[in-house]
């Protein structure tokens, strides 16, 4: 059954007057992300969600978890698209107003690389990927376009990046 379509719930506080909340399977998929790297499995996990399910809020949940948990991991959010970047930025600002993020999109103008947390496009991130240093983990939004073939533009990014952290999830 999938879940219904709602917008969105917020929570207000003192230090943040409009903040986003996680709601519950969107906090499930988190922990069950969260859990798999606990358990030590050496692989890659997948989040698959319908559409309409807040995947943007997902990812700055998991972000920002992540990073209350383990500081100083880097993060590399990729996507082919300029509106996926767009909306995956503000869903974590928006999520955590004082996150360390920033955007690398040729076509949006912005070259930020030194952010623990970069959202970009393959486009422009696979001419520079050293430019990113250490990440920890990658992110891909719509990541079915990753192609087992070598010579792709994701995979050539990965295997840079890889040179620099082998554990690079």
């Amino acid at each position: 059954m999938e879940p219904a379509r709602q917008s969105p719930s917020y929570r207000q506080t003192k230090r943040n007057p409009v903040a986003l909340v996680l709601r519950q399977y969107q906090q499930e998929c988190v922990d069950a992300v969260l859990h798999y790297f606990m358990e030590g499995n050496k692989g890659n996990p997948l989040v698959a969600t319908p559409c309409g399910t807040g995947k943007s809020l997902i990812l700055a949940g998991m972000i920002a978890q992540f990073m209350r948990m383990f500081p100083g991991q880097r993060f590399l959010v990729v996507s082919h698209v300029k509106e996926l970047l767009i909306q995956d930025y503000i869903k974590i600002v928006k999520y955590w107003p004082n996150a360390p993020v920033g955007m690398f999109s040729n076509g949006l103008n912005r070259r930020d690389t030194a952010h623990d947390v970069i959202v970009g496009g393959i486009q422009s991130i696979a001419k520079y990927p050293e430019l990113f240093g250490w990440r920890d983990i990658f992110f891909c939004d719509e990541s079915h376009l990753i192609s087992p073939n070598a010579d792709t533009m994701y995979q050539k990014t990965i295997a840079v990046l890889k040179t620099i952290n082998p554990n690079m999830k």
